[in-house]
């Protein structure tokens, strides 16, 4: 006749990213191609760095976000398996540990040497394991799950992560924002005047987090992660 529902807050902040990078006016006018455009773009590649290597390993995070990523939540959670010699038996086990706490993994995430491992691999069945995607931004699949090659990716600290993304949250609070700088003095650098330069400066504002929901099968919270580790 009674119940109540009980609310862990989980908070996303929003946490700035930035980078300032001068740039010789002489370059600029000399150059065939748009530097400044090209190095904006570089920019935006590296932004996603800082944030994968955040994300997914706590690397050079802020203290708002999971410490150690989404590996540490899973090594704090016990949710790791040790890799084999045996990649379908490796990851086999480490989509098991989402499936018993309950989840259904949606995406796992590797380096991108990974690749030259799996090709050719197995299951007990003879399908492969691993089906290959080409083309830029496009995902191949293992056992049907689609495997991605985060930037900033640690090695030697995980061989892959395993998510149920229902309980992982990436909040975009300002994306890259690009001001021109001709006036600035910077540290280390000078004024840009006096050097003829000018400045790109970029700045986004992202949040993340991760949830421990009351699974809905063992009726426990359960971090919805799992961390394929280096074999031993």
């Amino acid at each position: 006749p009674l119940s109540a529902a009980a609310w862990d807050r989980k908070l996303l902040t929003a946490e700035e990213i930035a980078v300032i990078v001068p740039i010789s006016e002489s370059v600029i006018a000399d150059a065939s191609i748009d530097v400044v455009g090209k190095v904006t773009e570089l920019i935006g590649q590296e932004f996603a760095r800082v944030i994968d290597a955040a994300a997914f390993f706590g690397t050079g995070a802020p203290a708002t976000w999971p410490t150690g990523g989404i590996y540490g939540v899973a090594n704090t959670a016990t949710q790791t398996v040790a890799a084999t010699d045996v990649p379908a038996t490796d990851f086999n086990a480490l989509f098991q540990i989402l499936e018993t706490a309950g989840y259904d993994p949606t995406d796992v995430y590797a380096g991108r040497t990974l690749k030259a491992l799996l090709h050719g691999q197995l299951d007990g069945n003879g399908p492969p394991i691993y089906n290959p995607r080409h083309g830029a931004g496009s995902y191949g699949t293992l056992y049907g799950v689609p495997l991605g090659y985060p930037l900033g990716w640690s090695a030697a600290t995980a061989d892959a992560l395993a998510i149920d993304d229902s309980g992982l949250m990436l909040g975009l609070r300002q994306d890259v924002t690009i001001k021109m700088l001709s006036e600035a003095t910077l540290t280390g650098f000078g004024n840009l005047a006096e050097k003829d330069s000018v400045a790109v400066r970029a700045v986004m504002r992202v949040g993340f987090q991760i949830a421990n929901p009351v699974s809905l099968d063992t009726g426990t919270q359960v971090y919805p992660v799992a961390a394929l580790t280096p074999k031993v």
